[in-house]
C-alpha cells in the first residue's frame, strides 16, 4: 500500500512474520514538497516509518535541512545523492544503530553534519557514502570498518570507528581527514603514504 504526505510517497508491506512496516520510496515534487526543512514522521497509518529507499531524495536541490524519526533503522543507496543545498541530517534515535547503504550522501557539497541522540552509531554499507561531501566536520561514532571511498574528496578531519576496525587506505583518498580514532585497530592496508600526515588513536 502507498500513502502520499506532504509530498511524500511512503510504501507499507508486511513481512512474511506479519510485521508492518512502512519506507519513504519517493519525493513527489511540486512546489508545496519544496521545503528547505523536511521532517518524516515516526509513523504513517500507525506503521512504523523505518528506512528510506534508494534515490528517494536524489537531486532535491531545495533541500537543508532533514529530520529522521527514533524509528529509523537505514538510508538507502543514493538518498540523499546530489542535495547540494542540504546541511543538517538529525536522526531522533538512542542506543540504535543505524545502517547507511553506498552513495546514501554522495555530492551533498554542503553537508555539514550528521546529528543522532546518544549512545547511537552509524552502519556503512557500500562505497562512496560521503564522497565530495566538501564540508562536511561531523558525524556520529561508526561502528566497524569503512567501505572504499566512503570520505573521497571529503572535508571530515575527525572520525570515531567502534568494534574492530581494519583502515583501508583508498578510504580517505584525497580527503582532509587529519585524525582517526579506533577503539580496537586490527590492520592498516593499502598505500601507507596515505596515512603519512594522519594521527591514528587506538585504545
Amino acid at each position: 500500500m502507498e500513502k502520499i504526505i506532504d509530498g511524500v510517497e511512503y510504501v507499507i508491506s508486511t513481512s512474511n512474520m506479519g510485521v508492518s512496516t512502512a519506507s519513504v520510496q519517493d519525493l513527489i515534487v511540486s512546489e508545496r514538497s519544496r521545503t528547505k526543512e523536511l521532517t518524516i514522521p515516526a509513523s504513517v497509518e500507525g506503521v512504523p516509518v523505518v528506512a528510506i529507499l534508494q534515490d528517494a531524495f536524489q537531486d532535491a536541490y531545495w533541500l537543508e535541512k532533514v529530520n529522521l524519526p527514533h524509528t529509523m533503522c537505514s538510508i538507502g543507496p543514493g538518498a540523499f545523492d546530489n542535495c547540494i543545498k542540504l546541511k543538517e541530517v538529525y536522526i531522533a534515535c538512542h542506543n540504535m544503530q543505524v545502517k547507511i547503504q553506498r552513495n546514501a550522501f554522495s555530492r551533498c557539497h554542503s553537508l555539514e553534519r550528521i546529528k543522532m541522540d546518544y549512545d547511537s552509531v552509524l552502519i556503512l554499507n557500500g562505497p562512496g557514502i560521503f564522497k565530495d561531501c566538501d564540508v562536511l566536520n561531523s558525524l556520529p561514532p561508526i561502528m566497524g570498518s569503512i567501505p572504499s571511498h566512503t570520505f573521497l574528496r571529503c572535508g571530515i578531519k575527525y572520525v570515531i570507528l567502534l568494534g574492530d576496525v581494519y583502515l583501508d587506505a583508498e578510504v580517505f583518498r584525497n580527503c582532509g581527514i587529519d585524525t582517526i580514532a579506533c577503539e580496537k585497530l586490527e590492520g592498516i592496508d593499502g598505500d601507507l603514504e596515505i596515512f603519512k600526515n594522519i594521527q591514528i588513536i587506538s585504545s
